[in-house]
Parts: C-alpha cells; structure tokens; sequence
C-alpha cells in the first residue's frame, strides 16, 4: 500500500476538476481496492473544509 498526502489546493483542482476527468475517481478507486490511504492530518481537513466553503461563496456569486 501507498500512502498520498495532497495538499489543500490539489485537493480543490482535483475536486472541481472531477466532472470533466477522471483523476480523483480513479485516486478514489485505489483507495477502495487498498492501493492506496490518503494522509490527512486535521490542519489539512481544516483547511478543506474553509476552502470548500470559500470555493462555494464564490461559485454562488458568479451564479447570482
């Protein structure tokens, strides 16, 4: 098994990214056939989770 750390803003590109390619289905994918674990210390999941929203704050403005 591998193990994978990916930074915050890699996590974003991969995320936005998924509705045109494939790359964070097929990261996924390893994950769930034991291929590979993401690392994910609690500062990273934090950050996630403030990006998720910026990136989302945005996303609705652009709409409105």
């Amino acid at each position: 098994m591998k193990y994978v750390l990916i930074d915050t803003n890699s996590w974003i590109d991969l995320y936005l990214e998924a509705a045109e390619e494939k790359n964070l289905d097929q990261l996924l994918k390893w994950e769930k056939d034991g291929k590979i674990s993401f690392l994910l210390p609690d500062t990273l999941q934090q950050e996630l989770q403030k990006q998720k929203k910026t990136q989302l704050d945005l996303l609705d403005r652009k709409i409105k």
